[in-house]
């Protein structure tokens, strides 16, 4: 491969790898909903198990993603939920869940004030 060809693909690579993080960031509002949504159902007794499994998923999906796109304090923050809710699960805890409410309230400001650097982001950066 040509100098030429090799930077030609690079670009064209680095192109389609924004237009995947842009699509990713597309998604995480909804995210943030269903997250949001989760946490208040913890406290309802009849739905919490499913509440806590629905939040690991998402925390699981995050924690494996968020970095790749850019996002390390992110994916940091949704492995700290994950983890809570696995030592939770593996204790039989019931009752209080006060530790992962934290969590999850960092992680949803972590990422709604990454959408918030995108929304306010100069045009030129966003590409």
């Amino acid at each position: 491969m040509s100098q030429e060809n090799s930077r030609q693909f690079s670009a064209a690579l680095s192109e389609e790898f924004e237009a995947v993080r842009l699509r990713y960031l597309d998604t995480m509002e909804t995210t943030i909903i269903e997250l949001d949504a989760l946490l208040g159902a913890i406290g309802r007794p009849d739905v919490q198990e499913r509440a806590l499994e629905g939040i690991r998923f998402r925390a699981h999906k995050i924690s494996g993603t968020a970095e790749t796109f850019g996002y390390p304090r992110m994916g940091q923050l949704a492995h700290q939920v994950e983890t809570a809710v696995d030592q939770r699960a593996r204790l039989s805890a019931s009752g209080p869940t006060k530790q992962i409410e934290a969590l999850v309230e960092t992680l949803l400001v972590e990422m709604e004030q990454t959408l918030d650097a995108r929304v306010y982001a100069p045009q030129a950066a966003r590409v």
